[in-house]
């Protein structure tokens, strides 16, 4: 059912399942093939509400973090000439 493993899903990451984005809390094991996942919602209409899921049982669950998330700041930061005014 799900797409994406439960060993790929990281603290901080961010998933996407219930037609909602949401940013993974935390992870545990239930039994041998079911695994948890501690999740709060990022949307506008209902930032902060947590929900605790079974990972393997959700439909179309995936990871939405994206490749260029991970750019962001690889190469350092700006110079402080770049800053100032």
């Amino acid at each position: 059912m799900r797409e994406e493993p439960l060993d790929k899903i990281a603290f901080g990451e961010f998933v996407e399942l219930r037609g909602r984005k949401w940013l993974s809390q935390g992870a545990d094991h239930l039994a041998k093939d079911l695994h948890v996942l501690q999740l709060s919602c990022i949307e506008d209409d209902a930032q902060g509400e947590e929900a605790t899921v079974i990972w393997d049982a959700e439909v179309a669950a995936h990871s939405a973090t994206d490749s260029l998330w991970g750019a962001i700041g690889s190469a350092g930061t700006d110079s402080a000439a770049t800053f100032s005014a």
